[in-house]
């Protein structure tokens, strides 16, 4: 960072940066739309789930699935 800050203070131009959140996916996009789905089909009847409740059953779909994440 300190590297891109001496280059805009020197006047030259700076590329720009872009995250990359590929890296830290736990779902597919497949699974993650399913999920996503099954979220509104409960909020549709009624039975909406706050966002920790959401995360709980994404963290529960990700080790039901054997899928490889980050602790936190």
């Amino acid at each position: 960072m300190h590297f891109y800050l001496k280059e805009y203070r020197a006047g030259e131009e700076i590329p720009r940066l872009a995250l990359n959140y590929q890296n830290a996916m736990v779902l597919k996009p497949q699974e993650e739309a399913e999920l996503a789905n099954y979220i509104v089909t409960c909020s549709k009847m009624f039975y909406g789930l706050f966002s920790e409740a959401t995360r709980r059953l994404t963290y529960e779909m990700a080790v039901g699935n054997d899928l490889k994440f980050l602790a936190s």
